[in-house]
């Protein structure tokens, strides 16, 4: 998603998006790629999305009411532009997401083909390992 803040309306929103498109689809076709995916676009795995907010100083009472509607696309699961669509979710545990989001990184960086669904394997191993970790260190008390 593309916040485009303090927009006063001089480029209509329709030219700043083909802008941001073209700039990231360039970047797209400048990325090294498994030879597998040099014919996949970046549409394949990206949606795109823009908002723009008026100008803060400028424009404050309407900045305020974009923000809520803004807000609401992230909130509210009934809103028709609610941006967590159920086709993202990976039932990912919320206490595991940084550690998630730390293994598809070093796969980015090390520029490894992405593996997701073993990184959620992962997760779910390291997961397991704490929990067993918390539960080998409980004492039982005989009664």
């Amino acid at each position: 998603m593309f916040v485009i803040r303090d927009h006063v309306g001089r480029t209509p929103m329709e030219k700043l998006r083909e802008t941001l498109i073209a700039d990231m689809t360039k970047i797209w076709s400048e990325i090294s790629r498994p030879a597998h995916m040099l014919e996949a676009q970046i549409s394949d795995f990206f949606d795109f999305e823009f908002a723009t907010l008026p100008h803060k100083i400028y424009s404050p009472d309407a900045f305020g009411v974009e923000i809520d509607k803004l807000q609401t696309r992230f909130n509210d699961s009934t809103a028709p532009d609610y941006i967590f669509k159920p086709k993202y979710f990976k039932q990912i545990p919320i206490d595991g997401l940084p550690r998630y989001t730390e293994a598809v990184w070093e796969k980015i960086v090390s520029n490894k083909d992405l593996d997701l669904p073993s990184q959620q394997v992962l997760l779910a191993q390291y997961r397991c390992d704490e929990i067993s970790v918390v539960c080998s260190n409980i004492r039982y008390i005989p009664i």
